[in-house]
């Protein structure tokens, strides 16, 4: 139906960045349906297509967003803990740089992860991790992870 990208750039395969009333219409029509898909539908394009869209480096929209959009690749988010449930700045993921591979290692736990199984077997296939890069409660930054890849 083409609803997938509601926020993102046609550019990036989105469907052009419609505004905030367009997109309540749809998000109430899903409801009004099935509220459950309509969550499921959120979390794929509000909380990753949206949340990339709007955060993302160029180069990473353009790799992630089209089959987003598409629906061809299922996106979610890792943001709750053990320990802090939904408290963001209560986290203890953290990243660290790694100066010699030019990555980040991510260490700590993620529960409840949004839209972690797809069918209840199968996962999404790329994830926005929150997760603490400085010393100060706020230092916080999302890592878009694929499932799969792991260096």
């Amino acid at each position: 139906m083409g609803i997938l990208g509601l926020t993102v750039d046609e550019q990036y395969g989105g469907s052009g960045i419609l505004d905030a009333s367009a997109v309540a219409i749809v998000h109430e029509e899903l409801s009004a349906s099935d509220p459950a898909l309509c969550l499921a539908y959120l979390a794929h394009s509000v909380l990753f297509a949206h949340n990339l869209s709007m955060n993302g480096t160029h180069e990473q929209k353009l790799k992630f967003l089209p089959d987003a959009c598409s629906g061809d690749r299922i996106g979610g988010m890792c943001m709750s803990e053990p320990d802090a449930g939904t408290d963001v700045l209560g986290m203890t993921t953290n990243a660290r740089r790694d100066e010699g591979n030019k990555t980040f290692i991510l260490n700590g736990q993620k529960m409840w992860i949004t839209n972690g199984t797809v069918d209840g077997t199968s996962t999404g296939d790329m994830f926005l991790v929150y997760a603490k890069t400085g010393p100060n409660r706020g230092d916080i930054t999302q890592f878009l992870v694929e499932k799969g890849i792991l260096s």
